[in-house]
């Protein structure tokens, strides 16, 4: 197995067998021929983004953090109520075709608020479970040196700040 950095994923795909890969890199490959091996669509929330920050960072840049959170949830809300207006602009921002970032976050689910306090508020936050699963298998493969809680890296209180308005 080779690693491949992101930008490089098209060049690496022409040199191995299969590639582990998302959008819009995804798409571009299966518009030239290529076939999907597997999806993380039949994984739901197994494969995830996070937010991961430093311990300096909480204790000296909370407010940059709140503000970062709820940009995201601005700009979730701007993308599902303006589809149009939104692709546009990202179009523009990030030099990629229209109908490629269509395809390509037709495909994404993109967490409100309340599926983010699901996935990790209370007592037994359904992120957790994922990484116990996890947690499982780097033990046994010998990728983590030492048994760890899992949910000390789980933290919704930068969400509750930024409220429900979203």
């Amino acid at each position: 197995m080779q690693s491949c950095n992101f930008d490089a994923h098209i060049d690496c795909y022409a040199k191995y067998d299969a590639l582990i890969t998302f959008d819009p890199v995804k798409t571009k490959l299966l518009n030239q021929e290529a076939k999907l091996l597997y999806s993380s669509k039949s994984m739901p929330n197994v494969i995830l983004d996070v937010l991961v920050t430093t311990q300096e960072v909480i204790d000296h840049q909370p407010e940059q953090l709140q503000t970062l959170l709820a940009s995201y949830f601005q700009a979730r809300t701007y993308l599902q109520k303006n589809p149009d207006k939104a692709i546009t602009q990202l179009e523009a921002s990030m030099k990629i075709p229209k109908d490629v970032l269509v395809k390509a976050y037709g495909g994404v689910i993109l967490p409100d608020y309340s599926h983010n306090r699901q996935l990790i508020s209370g007592s037994s936050p359904k992120l957790n479970q994922t990484l116990l699963g996890l947690k499982k298998i780097m033990l046994e493969r010998k990728l983590l040196r030492r048994n760890i809680d899992t949910r000390e890296f789980i933290d919704a209180s930068f969400l509750e700040r930024v409220g429900e308005d979203y």
